[in-house]
Order: C-alpha cells, then sequence, then structure tokens
C-alpha cells in the first residue's frame, strides 16, 4: 500500500511541476504547418512511381513563361553568342571577369561570311536552339 502512495504523490509532484512550467516559462506545444502542394508531392515520388524516362514536365503557363524570358548565351574564348528577335548577336567578354563588355553587342552579319564561319555559325546556333521544345518554326496556323 505504501508504494502506491509513493507512486500517487510522486505523479502528483511531476504533474504540478509540469503545468507549472508550462505556464511560466510557455512549452506550449507549437504547431508547424509545412506547406506542400499536390505537384510537390508528384515531383518527390514520381521517380519511385513512375519509370523516370517516361516523365516529362507537363506544358504549363508557368513554364512558357519561363522559357519566353530566357535568354541563352553561348560563351567561346573572347565573344558571346546570344538569339534574340530571331536574330544571332555576339559581344566581346571581359578576360579577368568573364563578363560580358556593355556596348560592344552587335548583330551578326551571316550575308558575308565564308563556308568556315557559316559552319561555326551553324554549330553556334545548334547549340543555342538545343532542347527547346518550340523553336517557333512554324507560323502556328496549322
Amino acid at each position: 500500500m505504501e508504494y502506491i502512495a509513493g507512486s500517487l504523490t510522486t505523479f502528483i509532484g511531476i504533474a504540478i511541476v509540469y503545468f507549472a512550467l508550462y505556464r511560466s516559462v510557455g512549452l506550449q506545444s507549437k504547431r508547424v504547418k509545412l506547406r506542400t502542394s499536390q505537384s510537390y508531392t508528384h515531383k518527390m515520388f514520381a521517380p519511385i512511381l513512375l519509370n523516370i524516362k517516361d516523365y516529362s514536365p507537363r506544358d504549363c503557363q508557368s513554364l512558357k513563361h519561363y522559357e519566353s524570358n530566357k535568354i541563352k548565351i553561348l560563351f567561346t574564348q573572347d565573344v558571346a553568342y546570344w538569339i534574340k528577335d530571331n536574330a544571332v548577336f555576339c559581344a566581346e567578354v571581359d578576360p579577368v571577369t568573364g563578363l560580358i563588355l556593355e556596348g560592344s553587342e552587335k548583330e551578326v552579319d551571316m550575308m558575308g561570311m565564308d563556308k568556315v564561319q557559316l559552319d561555326e555559325m551553324m554549330f553556334i546556333v545548334e547549340q543555342l536552339t538545343e532542347g527547346q521544345s518550340n523553336d517557333s518554326w512554324r507560323s502556328g496556323d496549322s
């Protein structure tokens, strides 16, 4: 019987100390809300549940906006190339910082190039347009 009384006294003492600390120190359980979305969960589990070779991202509005606003730049030793408004541009690159020098941008004239230079420009254009799902090769009427 004395063991039950001692156990009960200990339990009541622990409960009093716990509730006293709970109110004074603020040991209230703080809830943490995890912000997830269905697309995030799908992205996490897609490699496990789906065959990764068959998985391709959906064509969504945010991806179209991202693709329309980005510019791919190809850096060679001292020149940077990019495509803007269906024209190829080039600019000089600072050898120390590796940044494009302002005011050195100019459109590449492909009409006056010889065969070697034209082949080099064809390679540059292929590299810049590589991986684009919509490279605007058609009018869009069909």
